[in-house]
């Protein structure tokens, strides 16, 4: 009986594994904001990148990544792993 109950354990661990569950993540570009996405296999950190030095106002950039994208001048960067986490600042 300990044999069954842990064998079923084990099965329903590897079931929960197998699902494939993705990070989701805010998305937002130049012309399209308030999107949602569920990453591709890999990118496994949500990121948020804003420009403070646009001539328009703050610009930002979000989505999924596979490595925390590099900030630039007048840029501001957040990355994190757990959903919709890529907030603004």
């Amino acid at each position: 009986m300990k044999t069954l109950l842990l064998s079923l354990v084990v099965m329903v661990g590897f079931v929960y594994l197998v699902s494939g569950y993705v990070l989701k993540c805010h998305k937002c570009n130049e012309t399209v904001c308030d999107l949602k996405e569920a990453c591709e296999v890999g990118k496994n950190l949500c990121f948020i990148l804003q420009n403070n030095n646009d001539t328009m106002g703050m610009q930002a950039i979000q989505g999924c990544a596979e490595t925390c994208p590099i900030a630039g001048p007048d840029q501001e960067v957040k990355c994190c792993n757990t959903d919709y986490c890529n907030s603004y600042f």
